[in-house]
C-alpha cells in the first residue's frame, strides 16, 4: 500500500529533521566528547565567543558513591590539577571553583569535594580575539570511594560558537561559585553584570566589550583576585 503525504507536510517533516540535525551538531561543537576512565568522565564545555575573554568549563561525571576533590581537599584527598599550556591562542586560564561539600573521610577527619556531577567554570583569555581558540587540557584528578584512584584525561575543544548551546549549563555552574562581591556596571548601551571573586588565582588582564551580552562579557571580565572572601562549604 502506498501512502501519499501532502507536499507541505513532507516539507515540514524535512525541516524538523534538518533543524534537529543542526541542533545536535551545534551541541557537539560546544562540548568535547566524554573521556571515560573507571568511575568518572571528563569533557570540556565552550561558552559563546565574544571578545578576548571567554567562558568555558570542565565537566565531570562521577559514579554513584564516588567523589573527587576541591582545590583544598581537607584532611585527606588529592586536588585536581590542570595544565592548559598546549592550547592555541590562549594567554591564560583561571579555574573557578564551585562551593564544595564536606565529607567524612573515614579516618576521623573531613575532606572537601564534589559528587555525582560538577562543572568547574573556566575564565579564558585569548591572545588575539580575532583568531581561533582551541583549549587543550591535561587533567589529573582522583576519584574515591573507600580507596582513591588517580585519573588522567586530555580533552580539547575549539571555541567557535557565537551562541553556544552550553551557556545555560555554564551560567548554572557560575551560580555555585562563591561571589564575595557583585558589581553592576551601567554602560551607555545597557547594563553588564560582572562577578568578582571565587577564583583560584589571577589569570591575567581582563578585556572585551564593556556591554556585550555573551557569557564572557557578562561573567568573566572581573579580576578574580579582587573582592575575595571566605569560601562557602556545604555540609553533608
Amino acid at each position: 500500500m502506498i501512502i501519499q503525504v501532502p507536499l507541505r507536510a513532507a516539507l515540514a517533516i524535512g525541516l524538523v529533521i534538518v533543524t534537529s540535525s543542526l541542533a545536535m551538531e551545534a551541541r557537539a561543537q560546544d562540548a568535547s566528547p566524554w573521556q571515560r576512565s573507571g568511575h568518572a568522565a571528563v569533557r570540556l564545555l565552550a561558552g559563546s565567543r565574544s571578545g578576548s575573554v571567554l567562558l568555558g568549563g570542565v565537566a565531570m561525571q562521577l559514579e554513584q558513591g564516588w567523589k573527587t576533590y576541591w582545590r583544598n581537599p581537607g584532611d585527606s584527598g588529592v586536588p585536581p590539577r590542570f595544565d592548559f599550556s598546549k592550547s592555541d591562542n590562549v594567554e591564560a586560564v583561571t579555574v573557578l571553583w564551585p562551593a564544595p561539600t564536606k565529607f567524612d573521610d573515614g579516618a576521623g577527619g573531613h575532606s572537601l569535594g564534589y559528587h555525582n556531577q560538577i562543572v568547574l567554570p573556566l575564565r579564558i583569555v585569548a591572545k588575539n580575539a580575532d583568531k581561533p581558540v582551541t583549549l587543550r587540557a591535561s587533567v589529573n584528578y582522583a576519584v574515591c570511594e573507600k580507596l582513591c584512584i588517580p585519573v588522567e584525561a586530555d580533552p580539547e575543544l575549539a571555541f567557535t560558537s557565537v551562541a553556544s548551546t552550553e551557556d545555560s549549563a555554564l551560567f548554572a555552574a557560575l551560580d555555585t561559585v562563591p561571589k564575595p562581591a557583585v558589581v553592576v556596571l551601567r554602560a551607555l548601551v545597557g547594563s553588564v553584570m560582572e562577578v568578582e571573586g571565587g577564583a583560584g588565582g589571577r589569570s591575567g588582564p581582563a578585556s572585551g566589550p564593556r556591554a556585550g551580552r555573551s557569557t564572557a562579557a557578562r561573567c568573566c571580565r572581573a579580576d578574580p583576585d579582587r573582592g575575595r572572601g571566605k569560601d562557602h562549604v556545604h555540609q553533608q
